[in-house]
């Protein structure tokens, strides 16, 4: 019982303070305080979660421990999002992350900020490298369309993540640099990735992160925030695989990935795979041309994570995109604007998108 007041108490604090404050014209800088004329998108849908700048702490400083001494710690069934650069594997709970929502962390010489917004359930990895230097980022309180919208500690300007772009300060119009991050359940990361670093209570924060902070927030058909466009066509909170180009979605379901399943498809004129498994909870996909020219053609490896697929040459394909045996070991696919997220955002954001249809 005492757990779940302790829920029910942190998420009041960020919900039932949800009123914008007034805002600052002469200070369209500072973070919160929105300038009607110098925002990307529209001021009056902007809503202050009231949380205030930096009231949801960033990770600065994450820490790590092996799958091993991770397991048993987390559940089968929890969702965990993978970051691979390199030769290195991490990978970040969603438990967490809901607490926390950024991480600056880096992989090799690869500097990143791993964003998380469980009002969406969206996760995305980008460059934090502003004009050649390493920044960080942190929780604005602001929020778009339910999403989350960080702002860059470097210059105070705010992007939204949805949108993967800055959306207000210096650095308007600026679109983020991503690197794939894949999001499956810790069942999954303990075949596909055991050799992954995976980050652990060790925070610098004292949160009960045994509590899950959103209760059945994951499942139910409640938002606490607006949305200026509601797509019911699907249950607002199931989670699907959305690929981004310019203004075009396209969703994919789990469910037409039972079993494990790859198709081969063309969207917006870019030719495509998607790989799936519905059970083992993951969707990826990338473009099936490389550099060269070649156009791959390809088959669905069942039960080899992290391998996940091989084409006509023999080169076999893990998670990431990358060739790991054949003659082309070595070669990354190139990837999509693509992310898992609840329904609701993606009709949110991308009013009309198409849903797949094997």
């Amino acid at each position: 019982m005492m757990r779940r007041l302790l829920t029910l108490t942190l998420i009041s604090m960020s919900v039932l303070a949800c009123k914008p404050e007034p805002t600052d014209p002469q200070n369209p800088q500072n973070p919160g305080n929105p300038a009607v004329d110098s925002w990307l998108i529209p001021v009056n849908e902007i809503i202050d979660s009231g949380v205030g700048l930096d009231g949801i702490p960033s990770i600065d400083n994450p820490q790590f421990s092996s799958v091993t001494q991770m397991d048993g710690r987390l559940q089968e069934e929890e969702l965990l999002v993978g970051v691979r650069i390199g030769e290195g594997w991490k990978l970040y709970p969603h438990r967490y992350l809901d607490y926390h929502e950024l991480v600056n962390d880096q992989l090799d010489t690869a500097f990143y900020a791993l964003n998380y917004c469980p009002l969406t359930g969206t996760a995305l990895a980008w460059d934090r490298k502003i004009e050649g230097e390493v920044s960080s980022f942190g929780v604005s309180g602001l929020l778009f369309n339910s999403n989350l919208m960080p702002y860059d500690r470097g210059t105070l300007s705010e992007w939204s993540q949805m949108l993967m772009q800055a959306v207000h300060g210096p650095k308007k119009r600026d679109r983020a640099q991503l690197y794939l991050a894949v999001e499956m359940p810790w069942s999954t990361w303990k075949k596909a990735a055991p050799q992954a670093m995976v980050m652990d209570d060790r925070t610098g924060f004292d949160r009960p992160y045994e509590v899950k902070l959103y209760g059945t927030y994951d499942a139910d058909d409640k938002l606490f925030f607006p949305v200026k466009v509601l797509d019911e066509r699907l249950h607002i909170k199931e989670r699907v695989y959305t690929i981004i180009i310019g203004d075009d979605a396209r969703a994919y379901r789990l469910k037409d990935f039972a079993g494990g399943k790859l198709y081969q498809e063309a969207f917006r004129f870019q030719e495509m795979v998607i790989v799936g498994h519905e059970s083992e909870g993951f969707i990826v996909s990338y473009g099936r041309k490389l550099p060269d020219g070649t156009r791959l053609t390809f088959t669905y490896l069942k039960d080899q994570l992290p391998l996940i697929m091989e084409d006509q040459e023999g080169n076999k394909w893990d998670l990431f995109g990358r060739a790991v045996s054949g003659p082309r070991t070595g070669t990354h696919l190139n990837t999509n604007r693509a992310l898992m997220g609840y329904w609701f955002v993606f009709g949110a954001f991308y009013p009309g998108v198409e849903i797949f249809s094997p």
